[in-house]
């Protein structure tokens, strides 16, 4: 008889031996109708099954949902101490404002004092807003990322429940020595020193327990205070919208040891994949990972920020002990920026805080990379822009470089885009200049000073950044630095020569993928067919005469001026009649409608808070009616 619905679909099992119990006595001497073998299905035990669906769960969750939120009430404490500083900066501030002196360096400074002074998690969000160079000016971001990122370690009576239940032990049964005095604290985290059984000497990450909740206050706080100027239109409505979304991806960055390690491997693995034998990350011990603890090998060598410090000050025995280990400076401000356009153009993620403690130069040149909390993705979009402006800036080419800068930040508000262009063609000459003269400063001779100049321009029209295109921009800035700093004569040579790297390095993966690679001159007339393309796109979007696009511009905004003016009305409205019903209720005289609402409407309070009231809605208007949208 058929097994069921197996049966019916043709699927048989591991055939079993066949017993006598199994065939059983033929029924009246026939031989042909007998039972046959049956293959029984597997059943999980219910601890498997609970197991799997833990686990099924813990996929579909969210990054930041397993850790503990703030209450309302340490939001509000964190709300009152943001206001409180906030408040500080405003009155330091005060008087350069009151005679028009805009000094972003003295602003910075004081910035860095105040937050420094609150220490804790607002050195955590200081350093975010550092990479927001859209919102603030390069000298307060260049303050912000001075703040030091340290805080007493967290006691290690704390950190041994979390170690052990990482390792699935007690410390004996997988280390043969654990130092107590932490190498590094932060405010996320603490970091241990230890050895293995194996006699390999590892780095422990812990998590404290407290930094997702007080981190979780401090941007809920922030996003508040943030709002409230919005709505008060200190500032234009929407100019934070982008930082208050991305501020709480902060927490899974920040927090979740479990994603850094993901990070790590992937680049380490991606890195030998493609032969790049003189970067790496840290090697991580998977077994031993989870959301509060990872485990990974200890990096020894030189801290880059020693390198930087020998090279500035000029100490000639140290330059020559890192001489005699193979290590040449030049060679690894090369390698540096290399390992950046890898990461950037070939690689799924790279490495976006490059902190001179967070880059370890080992003999022979070769660089570890520590620190994974931090890492920039790229789609192909962004990708293809911001290499094409890299060739097209460096052969002079300023028209197709600032168009492809446009392109790198697109979907635009309404503006005028072909009025951008030109001006963010303007700021890229004296770029240029600089680029190609050899008196200029290090930085002056880089791609970074190029994009600093165009994220000002974005400023100063109030034109919001994407995450991903600011973090490239920011991180772009940081390995430039790092590069001049290391080698004051650094020129184009190390861009070109990474673009033949790159290029072996796609011939060997269509090698291996059993594909044909192009010639490059045919690859280079179907870069430069799609860029046309580009542009033309781009031009045809600056570009808008339809009459039914200006008449629809014009009713919107008329349009928007009408919902303002009725909601105002609303609001007188309601507190007439709420005047009212006071009266009714208390039984006072109402007396008629014109004299309730000249007792209203003449009364000091009421008097200031109607002015209020029109004030921000003349500043809402006005912020509406100034847009530049396709016609204007």
């Amino acid at each position: 008889a058929p097994d069921g619905p197996r049966a019916q679909r043709g699927v048989e099992g591991p055939i079993l031996p066949i017993t006598e119990t199994d065939r059983g006595a033929p029924p009246d001497g026939h031989d042909l109708i007998r039972p046959l073998p049956r293959r029984q299905p597997y059943r999980g035990s219910p601890r498997s099954d609970e197991a799997g669906a833990t686990a099924q769960a813990e996929a579909i969750r969210s990054p930041w949902a397993s850790w503990p939120r703030a209450g309302l009430p340490a939001v509000l404490r964190a709300f009152v101490r943001w206001t409180i500083a906030f408040a500080r900066l405003y009155v330091a501030t005060m008087p350069d404002r009151f005679l028009g002196r805009v000094d972003s360096k003295l602003l910075g400074r004081q910035l860095n004092r105040i937050l420094g002074r609150m220490g804790g998690t607002a050195i955590t969000v200081a350093r975010h807003f550092a990479t927001r160079l859209d919102l603030f000016p390069p000298d307060v971001c260049r303050e912000l990322r001075r703040l030091v990122d340290s805080c007493p370690p967290m006691p290690f009576e704390e950190a041994i429940p979390k170690i052990e239940e990482a390792i699935g032990g007690s410390l004996d049964d997988v280390f043969a020595r654990f130092d107590p005095e932490p190498i590094a604290s932060v405010v996320g985290r603490t970091i241990y020193q230890a050895v293995l059984r194996s006699g390999k000497k590892v780095a422990v990450q812990v998590t404290r327990p407290e930094a997702a909740v007080r981190l979780d206050a401090d941007l809920r706080a922030i996003s508040w205070l943030l709002l409230l100027l919005e709505q008060f239109t200190i500032f234009r409505p929407g100019t934070f919208r982008n930082l208050r979304d991305e501020m709480f991806e902060m927490i899974s960055e920040e927090i979740d040891c479990s994603r850094r390690a993901q990070l790590t491997t992937l680049y380490r693995r991606q890195a030998k994949k493609d032969g790049l034998k003189f970067v790496r990350a840290t090697r991580v011990l998977r077994r031993y990972v989870t959301t509060d603890v990872v485990v990974n090998e200890f990096a020894s060598g030189y801290f880059l920020y020693e390198l930087i410090e020998a090279r500035e000050s000029g100490d000639v025995d140290a330059l020559e002990r890192f001489r005699a280990e193979g290590i040449d400076l030049e060679v690894v401000a090369g390698r540096l920026l290399h390992s950046y356009w890898w990461g950037l153009y070939e690689n799924l993620l790279y490495f976006t805080s490059p902190h001179p403690t967070n880059i370890v130069v080992q003999p022979k040149n070769r660089i570890v990379l520590l620190d994974f909390a931090e890492s920039g993705r790229t789609d192909r979009a962004l990708r293809r822009a911001k290499i094409a402006f890299e060739r097209y800036f460096r052969r002079g080419d300023i028209a197709s470089a600032a168009e492809v800068m446009i392109q790198s930040i697109l979907p635009l508000p309404h503006i005028d885009v072909h009025e951008l262009t030109k001006t963010v063609e303007l700021h890229l000459w004296p770029c240029y200049y600089a680029l190609r003269h050899r008196e200029s400063t290090p930085f002056e001779r880089t791609i970074s000073n190029a994009w600093l100049r165009f994220i000002e321009v974005l400023r100063e029209r109030g034109i919001s950044v994407p995450l991903e295109t600011m973090r490239m921009v920011h991180s772009a800035l940081l390995y430039d630095e790092l590069a001049s700093r290391l080698w004051p004569g650094i020129d184009d040579s190390a861009f070109w020569k990474y673009l033949q790297e790159a290029y072996r390095r796609r011939q060997v993966r269509r090698a291996k993928l059993g594909r044909r690679s192009p010639r490059p001159g045919r690859a280079l007339q179907l870069q430069q067919l799609v860029h046309a393309g580009e542009r033309i796109e781009t031009m045809l979007e600056s570009y808008s005469p339809d009459a039914h696009a200006e008449f629809s511009t014009m009713i919107g905004k008329g349009a928007y001026v009408a919902t303002i003016a009725i909601k105002l009305v609303t609001v007188v409205g309601f507190a007439v009649f709420a005047t009212y019903m006071v009266e009714l209720v208390a039984g006072t005289t109402l007396g008629a409608p014109i004299s309730l609402v000249q007792r209203v409407f003449l009364h000091p309070v009421a008097i200031g808070v109607l002015a209020v009231l029109v004030l921000l809605a003349a500043r809402l208007v006005f912020f509406r009616l100034s847009d530049l949208d396709p016609g204007d």
